[in-house]
């Protein structure tokens, strides 16, 4: 009888469920270990370079790392888009520390280990199976939530910009406090904790945007280039699979690097598309380009929920 399953197909389908839902977590519990130990390494590292710093800059430094330590520990615990965000800000801020530490203390053998630490720690944290994990925490029912890959320009030059003015937003204002540079330590007090606000804003945008399968088929959520969240159901997508070159396909990838996937609809599909900061206007879309950071997965998983696929 066509479109039954037999039971050898459907244990072998849980089976392959179950081996796509453990590697994101594998994924996560590497991140957690080595978040764990940091302080043996890069810890040990920065405490040797800032022990002869004047005034209270030791004990304000030592004290903020331990924080900021604490915090993303916690935040590793709770996989949601916006631990995401914390996650990896502070985790990739460990490699600029490291580097700091190793320059001040004459690339002493802890802070060569804790320079490795902290690679592989800023490796981990921007890995795609722990990014999608992350992005998946927030689902609902039966649900699963994919990561959109970042606008080329945008991860390239404005994230790295916007990452250090963030990073230094966070240090900079207690940092010249302790070393009782009483006005400029204020001012940049001030501006550090607008730059934490916008900043953090901004790169929490793109860990927001993304693919969301939910039963009735799937939708797009990226509001940089859509004005709302477009649901496209299973019975309107004839195709969805690897882009043709060539192709005449509406490119919603925002120019995102990476391999991309083409829908194809039975029938355009009016979407909101915005043009510029406060410009949108409502187009007929038949096919389109989407760039998500693990294209076989999404595939995989499409097929797994009965989307036509190629």
């Amino acid at each position: 009888m066509t479109g039954a399953s037999t039971p050898a197909e459907r244990t072998s389908d849980a089976d392959e469920t179950g081996k796509v839902a453990v590697m994101p977590t594998q994924a996560v519990w590497a991140f957690r270990v080595l978040w764990f130990l940091l302080p043996l390494t890069v810890g040990r590292a920065a405490s040797d370079a800032i022990s002869s710093a004047d005034h209270a800059v030791p004990q304000v430094m030592t004290i903020g790392l331990w924080v900021l330590w604490a915090t993303t520990m916690v935040a590793s615990m709770i996989p949601t888009a916006i631990t995401l965000t914390m996650v990896r800000v502070v985790a990739t801020a460990t490699l600029p520390l490291a580097l700091w530490a190793s320059f001040d203390t004459n690339w002493s053998a802890i802070a060569i280990l804790g320079l490795a630490h902290a690679v592989l720690v800023g490796i981990t944290a921007m890995n795609q199976l722990l990014g999608d994990r992350f992005a998946d925490g927030t689902s609902y029912g039966d649900e699963r939530r994919m990561l959109l890959r970042p606008p080329a320009a945008i991860g390239y030059v404005l994230v790295p910009l916007v990452w250090s003015l963030v990073v230094a937003g966070v240090a900079a204002g207690p940092l010249l406090l302790a070393n009782r540079s009483w006005i400029v330590g204020g001012i940049a007090l001030v501006v550090g904790a607008l730059a934490v606000v916008f900043g953090g804003r901004a790169l929490h945008q793109l860990t927001q945007r993304w693919i969301v399968f939910v039963p009735t088929g799937m939708v797009l959520h990226d509001l940089t280039v859509l004005t709302e969240p477009v649901l496209f159901r299973r019975t309107a997508i004839e195709r969805l699979g690897a882009a043709i070159d060539g192709t005449p396909a509406r490119d919603l990838s925002n120019k995102a690097s990476g391999l991309l996937l083409e829908c194809e609809l039975t029938d355009p599909a009016p979407l909101g598309l915005r043009e510029g900061a406060a410009n949108a206007t409502l187009t007929d879309v038949r096919r389109f380009l989407f760039s998500p950071t693990r294209p076989g997965e999404l595939l995989d998983e499409a097929e797994r929920r009965n989307i036509a696929t190629d």
